[in-house]
């Protein structure tokens, strides 16, 4: 299977619907092979002239994250009954990542013009050393130019504590960059002035 969002051009925004889609991840940075638990904030704004109703939210983890369930957390999308609470997404795996996709039916919920939605998840992981990024998309009603916005999520950093180490005996100046990684001291790059 391939990921949900088939994105498609960007709607002129003086067309009236225009939806913009932004993550941010908490927290950005970690030791690799620490356990840790993330927070993924979801920011969905209606920067367009009208109301915009929604088909479907989705995002996709980094491999190796996993979804916890129970912890979806949501603002600012409204229904004729009031503000919608999101319930658990679908979850499926695309390529060995987890995928969570939010479908709507009719009636579809709307995000008004100039709001702003927020949609929060956790993920737990043991990232190894390196960065990983999300992916998020949302995707507006068919009447309203079918619409798929896609953004990148704030990417998680797992590296290890780098020091800067001078030292220096008479003239000769040593410049050491090293990094630290559990009980080693790795030096990274070194240089002599």
């Amino acid at each position: 299977p391939t990921p949900t969002p088939a994105p498609s051009p960007t709607p002129d925004p003086s067309q009236g619907n225009r939806v913009v889609i932004s993550t941010t991840v908490s927290p950005s940075s970690v030791t690799p092979g620490q356990f840790t638990t993330f927070t993924y904030t979801l920011l969905i704004e209606n920067v367009g002239t009208s109301r915009l109703h929604l088909e479907q939210i989705g995002s996709l983890l980094p491999p190796g994250f996993v979804y916890v369930p129970g912890s979806i957390s949501s603002t600012g999308i409204q229904t004729s009954q009031g503000a919608l609470v999101l319930g658990e997404p679908t979850v499926t795996m695309v390529e060995g990542r987890a995928q969570h996709v939010w479908d709507f039916g009719t009636p579809l919920p709307w995000l008004e013009s100039g709001a702003t939605a927020r949609v929060g998840l956790q993920a737990a992981a043991t990232p190894l050393e390196g960065t990983y990024s999300s992916e998020a998309w949302v995707r507006v009603s068919a009447e309203q130019l079918g619409q798929v916005s896609t953004g990148e999520a704030g990417a998680v950093v797992a590296a290890w504590p780098q020091l800067d180490i001078t030292a220096s005996s008479g003239r000769v100046r040593l410049l050491v960059r090293a990094k630290v990684q559990d009980t080693d001291v790795v030096i990274v790059s070194w240089q002599v002035e």
